[in-house]
């Protein structure tokens, strides 16, 4: 079979013209970067050792283990192979990058392609040994596209996490596969994982290795250590911090995997100054529901200071709602907002509101988040819980024209003199006496902005003329004063059409 496909090749390159056979050979070389070496040597006539991955190895012998037809199989991935780099061509693949209609296309493309593959899968249709590549020929492709995507990343992203979430379906019962299927699958995670295309993606990369986790065996460990380790040093300290985090982590992982608990509690203790370690090993004790240990970690780190403070609170406030200890919850909850993270201000009152507390203590927590907080969280917290009239005594308190333009729009309604009244002689006249440059375009802007959030024609008419009357008309102000006649204009067409 094989002697009768090089023959068939042998010929046609035999009748190809030098363009063609330039045009193939460039093909070849950007499908596999192994290929491409492969390439370089012959034409450096460099010694190469042919590779025969169809046939048997010494590592992997395809006989022993695999039902499966390996030329159908590879045949319907040369297949996807070439629709895929179809449709990436017939969307700018060639391009620096890529436009925004040709990300929705890609990823709805992506999308199907994962769907068939699922259905497939759900259904008996696909075997392990092709799904799996499958799948990783899709996430090559989508990892080598996504520095392309300069707009819709996310979107785009998010493409890359259904790869990862089907690759993880697919393996997701490991006692079924055999050993030797699992041996040859990681082998081909291996071979994309250490491929350049991830250069400057380090969480792409781990991702791979993560969720493939589960074909692991005894055999391909130390080779996935040995390939992580040989990494090159990333583009950036961030890149570079993740790259060490993640050696860890996949050695802790492994070690889990294979059900050597003491070599992962050995790595973990050797690494607790590292906070992605920790992290992972409070995760695996409340996996293991050893709740009390969680905790003693979780507060060695926070009196060591090892990573975010604000982090480990959340997972005690976690820990302490599955444990049911309500007490060390509230005190913990309440530290954390009195402390300035306002976050948590709603799980403290949903928490107050459970136990039948939240009117009796709710007077005395204003009091004292109004000693406590900024300013600003103080207002946000006021803002929530709708008390307008508490929040208008602040702005006045403060008399800060940046507060009160950021909370008149959200409280005219509620407050609509009050809020006038403040708005005027505490942003709109200071504002109009200012000799700075961008004084009057300030003031366009203030103006405009009132009309827009109070709707209120006949006073914004009457600050305008009263300005006019004191200020000069000329200049800059001439020009803020045109800007606002401008919005008043916009403003009185769309109240005569009913736009709003």
């Amino acid at each position: 079979m094989v002697k009768d496909i090089q023959q068939e090749l042998f010929k046609k390159i035999n009748h190809a013209q030098p363009e063609e056979l330039k045009t193939l050979i460039l093909r070849l070389a950007s499908l596999d970067d192994n290929l491409a070496g492969v390439i370089l040597a012959v034409l450096n006539n460099e010694p190469v050792q042919a590779s025969h991955p169809n046939r048997q190895t010494e590592d992997f012998n395809e006989t022993e283990y695999s039902e499966v037809d390996q030329n159908a199989v590879d045949k319907e991935i040369r297949h996807i192979r070439d629709v895929i780099s179809e449709e990436i061509s017939a969307n700018g693949g060639d391009l620096d990058y890529l436009k925004p209609r040709q990300i929705r296309a890609l990823t709805e493309f992506f999308e199907g392609v994962i769907d068939e593959i699922q259905d497939g899968i759900h259904h008996g249709d696909i075997p392990l040994e092709l799904s799996v590549p499958l799948l990783l020929l899709t996430y090559q492709n989508q990892v080598q596209l996504l520095p392309k995507t300069v707009e819709n990343t996310q979107l785009f992203k998010d493409s890359l996490q259904d790869t990862m979430f089907a690759l993880e379906e697919a393996v997701s019962d490991p006692e079924s596969i055999n050993e030797n299927i699992k041996n040859r699958l990681m082998q081909q995670v291996i071979s994309l994982f250490k491929k350049s295309i991830f250069k400057g993606m380090p969480e792409e990369r781990y991702d791979l290795f993560f969720t493939a986790l589960p074909l692991v065996t005894e055999k391909t460990a130390p080779k996935m250590i040995t390939v992580s380790e040989k990494l090159e040093k990333q583009d950036s300290i961030f890149d570079m911090l993740y790259l060490e985090s993640n050696q860890i982590m996949l050695q802790i992982r492994i070690a889990l995997q294979l059900g050597h608990m003491d070599r992962a509690q050995q790595i973990i203790d050797d690494h607790m100054d590292n906070d992605t370690v920790l992290s992972e090993y409070v995760l695996i004790l409340e996996a293991q529901k050893n709740f009390t240990k969680a905790e003693q970690v979780i507060q060695d780190a926070i009196t060591r200071k090892v990573g975010d403070p604000r982090q480990w609170h959340s997972k005690l406030a976690q820990i302490y709602r599955l444990t049911n200890q309500d007490d060390k919850l509230k005190d913990l909850l309440k530290d954390e907002l009195l402390s300035g993270n306002i976050h948590v201000y709603k799980q403290y009152k949903d928490f107050l509101v459970g136990k039948h507390e939240w009117k009796k203590e709710y007077p005395h927590l204003l009091a004292e988040l109004e000693d406590n907080l900024g300013r600003y969280d103080y207002c946000e917290i006021l803002l929530q819980e709708k008390e307008y009239t508490k929040l208008i005594d602040q702005l006045k308190k403060y008399n800060s024209m940046a507060m009160i333009r950021r909370y008149a729009p959200d409280i005219y309604k509620f407050a609509k003199q009050p809020v006038t009244e403040l708005y005027l002689n505490s942003v709109v006249i200071p504002q109009s006496n200012k000799k700075t440059v961008t004084g009057p375009a300030q003031l366009a802007s203030d103006i405009s902005k009132f009309l827009n959030f109070s709707k209120d024609l006949d006073t914004t008419k009457k600050w305008v003329k009263q300005l006019k009357g004191r200020l000069d008309k000329t200049g800059k102000f001439g020009d803020a004063f045109g800007k606002v006649d401008d919005s008043i204009d916009r403003f009185e067409l769309l109240k005569k059409n009913k736009l709003f």
